[in-house]
């Protein structure tokens, strides 16, 4: 079985999904970092729920001016990023004959407007 793939595309995903995935782990390390106890426990919460539980811990244990930066990049740039990793992880990795990514409503493949907007900007 042969997967329909565009070669171009599988480094530049690969090098995406690496970061993807370490963002998650760098939110977690800062969770990690306000509960004063290292962890290498393995995680399977979506990134969206542990961003807002870093949210939480900041506005609990944090003091100023680190609970403002956290909780701030919480509500803006961290929700951006988990857009955007969702985005990636969920992206399509092949290209139609006719040069076209397959979208939403092709028939191919659904994807939702977030993978568009993240991975063809």
């Amino acid at each position: 079985m042969t997967i329909p793939c565009d070669p171009k595309l599988l480094a530049p995903l690969g090098r995406v999904t690496w970061a993807a995935q370490r963002l998650q782990a760098s939110v977690w390390d800062a969770i990690n970092t306000l509960d004063g106890t290292p962890s290498d426990e393995p995680f399977g919460v979506a990134l969206g729920v542990v961003i807002n539980e870093l949210r939480t811990k900041a506005l609990s244990k944090a003091a100023e001016p680190d609970r403002t930066a956290l909780v701030n990049w919480c509500d803006t740039d961290g929700q951006e990023a988990t857009e955007r990793r969702n985005g990636v992880l969920h992206a399509v990795t092949y290209t139609n004959p006719d040069g076209k990514t397959p979208s939403a409503g092709s028939g191919r493949i659904g994807r939702s407007a977030t993978s568009r907007r993240t991975c063809w900007r």
